[in-house]
């Protein structure tokens, strides 16, 4: 009796963690832009004062998550955000595996030394190594590992995605 209740216990957890892994995307929409548009501003290296904005762009369907800042100055020109498409076709393009209902990770890359074809003596560049990042969703906010920022769904840009993808 006891093997029945603990074999029960694993089927119903392993089906309600497969259905809730899926319901992280929660909505109709399989992309989401988070954005963080701070107003205040900082004083950078130069002495300059400086707005910065910051937006990641997720993608349920292909499993990838894309990222895009922009730093300009007080009485500058902010970005063009009429053309969703073209704000992130510059930036890379990064894979992500689910790990939990509220939890993404995006895997690293190890560094390495690329060396020219049949030249041992010289010891090339060195690609740096990439540590693997981690963002939890908790409602319609996204937050890094350190959680320093708090990343706020965009539903003007995510419908402007949306309808640009259709046309």
């Amino acid at each position: 009796m006891m093997k029945f209740k603990i074999l029960l216990f694993v089927l119903m957890h392993s089906f309600l963690s497969i259905g809730q892994t899926q319901n992280i995307q929660k909505s109709d929409s399989n992309v989401k832009i988070y954005s963080y548009k701070n107003k205040a501003l900082f004083t950078s290296n130069k002495d300059k004062k400086e707005i910065w904005w910051f937006f990641f762009k997720v993608d349920w369907d292909e499993r990838t998550i894309q990222s895009v800042e922009f730093v300009f100055e007080e009485g500058g020109k902010f970005p063009d955000l009429s053309n969703v498409n073209k704000l992130f076709k510059i930036t890379d393009i990064d894979e992500f595996i689910i790990l939990s209902p509220h939890k993404i990770k995006v895997r690293g890359q190890r560094g390495y030394r690329q060396r020219g074809w049949f030249d041992f003596a010289t010891p090339g560049v060195k690609i740096p190594a990439i540590p693997a990042r981690k963002y939890f969703f908790k409602g319609d906010t996204l937050t890094g590992k350190n959680k320093n920022l708090k990343f706020v769904l965009d539903k003007d840009l995510t419908t402007r995605y949306q309808e640009q993808k259709r046309v």
